[in-house]
């Protein structure tokens, strides 16, 4: 039970940060860039309310794929899970923008660009994600260096 209940914590965590990312990227997109926000579904108005759901959608989509990536593989090297999880998550979301028609399917280098755009957005997801697993066993590793420290005082002589 506890096992649901952290999947499911997990799960809304990781789509609310991916919509709250996605709906805070596209509208400054559009404020900055007229013609993105056309593209968009922008409008004079912000974000439409099928364009939040789309993105609602394809932020509880990447969010299982990488739940699911994670739980599949997790006796993998976090690295080469990162690296399925981005392609798994690359493809679902070509598959997700073909079907919602965020990009036109004739435009390469729009497409181009969403490729480019979604490897750089990942590249600085997982190098925080590398940065933040480094910091986190250095201070277990002091943790259990101070540990020991405590032990080897305590010993009786």
């Amino acid at each position: 039970m506890n096992e649901k209940k952290s999947f499911l914590k997990e799960f809304v965590r990781l789509t609310a940060i991916a919509f709250s990312s996605v709906v805070l990227t596209l509208s400054a997109i559009g404020w900055f860039f007229d013609d993105a926000a056309a593209m968009l579904h922008l409008g004079d108005a912000g974000l439409s309310y099928q364009t939040i759901f789309q993105i609602f959608l394809f932020s509880v989509t990447n969010s299982v794929l990488s739940l699911v990536i994670t739980k599949i593989f997790k006796n993998m090297m976090v690295l080469w899970q990162l690296i399925i999880t981005m392609f798994a998550c690359l493809t679902a979301s070509g598959i997700i923008v073909a079907i919602f028609g965020w990009i036109p399917m004739d435009s390469w280098r729009a497409w181009l660009w969403f490729a480019i755009t979604f490897a750089g957005a990942f590249t600085i997801v997982a190098t925080a994600m590398v940065v933040r697993i480094r910091l986190a066993d250095k201070h277990y590793e002091k943790l259990l260096t101070d540990y020991k420290v405590n032990q080897e005082k305590e010993k009786p002589v």
